[in-house]
């Protein structure tokens, strides 16, 4: 801004407001394991069923057989009542 409180722009970049980002976060104790999804319980003792795809990726080195019964996991991606299909999880470290 000048002296006067005007600000002077030589470029002015407008774009479109993104997406609104439509992704669930939950925290969950592994209860059950299969190939393609995990069962898991908050601290609620809600029950949440965690779906696995070809595109679910793992934080930092974990591996999908990395998580077993007892696991605290974070998991993210879309939510439909109390599936969540994961695009992201990350497995907690043991206390």
């Amino acid at each position: 801004a000048d002296s006067y409180g005007v600000l002077t722009t030589k470029r002015l970049l407008v774009i479109t407001q993104p997406a609104a980002d439509s992704r669930d976060t939950i925290f969950v104790t592994v209860t059950k394991v299969s190939a393609s999804s995990l069962t898991g319980e908050n601290l609620k003792k809600d029950t949440w069923t965690i779906k696995l795809t070809s595109t679910t990726k793992y934080t930092g080195t974990t591996k999908a057989t990395d998580i077993k019964v007892g696991s605290k996991i974070v998991a993210v991606g879309p939510l439909s009542k109390t599936t969540l299909t994961a695009s992201l999880i990350q497995l907690l470290p043991s206390q």
